[in-house]
């Protein structure tokens, strides 16, 4: 089990709700929900498939607007950063600055090799955003973990070229480049074998436990539940 730190939260959520519509009907993904997220800590997103985790993700990804509520995300500064309802400009600031997303399907862009794909969440975020000094050295730590991960007799070739095990430790690793405040998990192990299952999990809580950062997983995964701090149910 991780230590939590719980002095200080790292992301409050509250109100949030969301709807979906078909046409004819209204169905409410997400009613009222509210949380926090504190510093260290993993938060599993328990439910079917249709539940709304990956909603939920990709609401505090800032990739999707709730209809109501607020996303409050504390940066390496200590200043709060309200999302959800500001301009699309600050959310994709925020998002590329201080998140870090592992998708299910790995959305690695194909047309750039593993390390162009790391080194391009790098260049978006900016030097400031994981509060070390240059680029260099967020591309110092990302080639390290890159090799902790077995990538690194990979990285100069395409994504179409791997296998799926090492496509998500790409996107593990490129999700980690620039040192987010936040990282979000959708299905992470859900494609893989049960021992690049473990490598990527490894990793991320290796992230928690070192940069202080926070991590919401969305599974359907027993042993992941089983490692996090908390777990919310989220109902069909």
């Amino acid at each position: 089990m991780i230590c939590a730190d719980t002095a200080s939260p790292l992301l409050q959520v509250a109100g949030l709700r969301k709807t979906f519509s078909d046409g004819q009907v209204d169905r409410e993904i997400l009613s009222g929900l509210d949380f926090t997220l504190a510093q260290s800590e993993m938060l599993v997103l328990w439910g079917p498939s249709g539940s709304g985790k990956s909603t939920l993700l990709n609401i505090l990804a800032g990739v999707l607007a709730a209809d109501a509520g607020s996303v409050d995300l504390l940066d390496n500064q200590g200043s709060t950063w309200s999302y959800g309802q500001d301009d699309a400009q600050a959310t994709t600031r925020l998002r590329r600055q201080l998140i870090g997303y592992v998708f299910q399907f790995f959305n690695l862009i194909p047309t750039l090799t593993v390390a162009e794909n790391i080194e391009l969440t790098i260049k978006l975020a900016g030097n400031a955003s994981a509060g070390l000094r240059t680029a260099a050295d967020l591309r110092e730590q990302a080639l390290a973990k890159a090799d902790t991960l077995g990538l690194t007799s990979l990285l100069d070739m395409f994504p179409e070229t791997l296998s799926g095990g090492e496509q998500q430790r790409a996107a593990l690793v490129r999700a980690l480049a620039h040192q987010p405040r936040l990282l979000l998990a959708d299905e992470p192990t859900g494609n893989l074998d049960a021992s690049n299952a473990s490598r990527v999990m490894d990793a991320l809580t290796d992230q928690l436990a070192h940069s202080g950062c926070g991590l919401v997983v969305a599974t359907h995964d027993p042993a992941i539940a089983e490692q996090a701090h908390r777990v919310i149910a989220l109902p069909c």
